[in-house]
């Protein structure tokens, strides 16, 4: 094999690593502001698709279940950020209204709202310092 191809492999796999750890800490990040806002409840959710980008949901809703925040990423790379949701702000967790725009977060959504329901069942709620 010639040496500038190994290079050239070795450079990929250490550009993943860094950019791995970038989109991480961005999750951190925005995980831990979400969760010092919020006096009630917080659920992530993940869709499960195989080929299709992923999306992920942070709610934190007060504490009888209604959401005062909503952040997703969406897409098949490690640019991809958290974009606020501000069409599930001020909706019940358990009568959610979805639109043409937002049907696609469902699968994400219905897992946070498992989370934030087992948090409520715990008693488990998020306190603002």
């Amino acid at each position: 094999m010639d040496w500038r191809l190994i290079v050239f492999i070795l450079f990929l796999m250490i550009l993943q690593i860094i950019t791995t750890t970038f989109h991480w800490k961005h999750y951190q990040k925005t995980l831990k502001e979400m969760s010092q806002k919020s006096n009630g409840f917080l659920g992530v959710g993940m869709s499960k698709k195989k080929f299709l980008p992923r999306k992920i949901i942070i709610i934190t809703t007060n504490r009888d279940g209604v959401i005062n925040a909503c952040k997703s990423l969406a897409g098949m790379t490690v640019f991809s950020m958290f974009k606020k949701q501000p069409d599930f702000i001020g909706q019940h967790i358990h009568q959610i209204a979805y639109t043409k725009k937002t049907e696609n977060y469902k699968a994400a959504i219905n897992i946070a709202i498992e989370r934030i329901n087992d948090e409520m069942q715990k008693g488990t709620a998020l306190e603002i310092a």
